[in-house]
């Protein structure tokens, strides 16, 4: 994943406010979701249980519309051989085609989601984030055809990056959480939809973490 910093909308300060709230959101073990008004302030959350996707409902989405709304994605272990030696990460992924479903469905102001990633060989703390047009979300067939476009433009990069992973080009752990991210980032522009990921600085992160393996 490429570094790049850039504001998408919200105040100095409200953005500050936010990005507080995600650098406690990232260490929770289960997904949460909040809302947040244009000014930075919480008005609504709502955290999941367990290790399945946290499920809204209707009454839930209601509370979304022209509000920053942020969620996190908790990453799952990457290990893999290094010589004698194992590297480990926890790597999470970008925005997924659901959440932008809600995110366009619901008039969502900014959908975004905090998780860890590999980052230039380190873990880091990352949030991707995707902001609603100043003309509002594509409507009808076009937002049908962004979110799915971009799941099916996933799929072919994930195959592009595989196949340099099997030639010794990439690193597994580095690639399998890319393919995602590089589809809203290539596609995004097409659609006047302003996409983009950060490091969240001041959230930590580690370098790889090794332990010795056995041939």
């Amino acid at each position: 994943m490429r570094r790049r910093r850039r504001d998408l909308g919200l105040e100095p300060d409200a953005e500050a406010r936010v990005r507080e709230v995600e650098r406690d959101l990232v260490n929770r073990p289960t997904e949460s979701i909040l809302a947040f008004d244009q000014d930075g302030r919480l008005a609504w959350r709502k955290d999941g249980r367990g290790k399945a996707s946290l499920k809204l409902t209707e009454a839930d989405v209601a509370q979304l519309a022209d509000r920053v709304v942020t969620h996190n994605h908790p990453p799952t272990l990457c290990v893999q051989r290094d010589g004698e030696q194992y590297l480990q990460y926890r790597v999470g992924g970008s925005l997924s085609p659901a959440d932008v479903k809600v995110a366009i469905r619901r008039n969502v102001a900014e959908m975004r989601v905090v998780t860890r990633n590999v980052v230039d060989g380190r873990e880091r703390v990352v949030v991707y984030r995707l902001k609603r047009p100043p003309g509002g979300w594509p409507a009808g067939w076009k937002a049908d055809d962004f979110v799915q476009g971009v799941d099916r433009f996933s799929t072919a990069i994930r195959n592009i990056l595989e196949a340099r992973v099997q030639a010794g080009k990439a690193r597994l752990c580095e690639v399998s959480a890319q393919a995602l991210h590089e589809a809203w980032e290539r596609r995004s522009p097409e659609y006047g939809v302003e996409y983009h990921a950060a490091v969240l600085e001041g959230a930590g992160g580690r370098g790889r973490s090794r332990r010795r393996g056995t041939r």
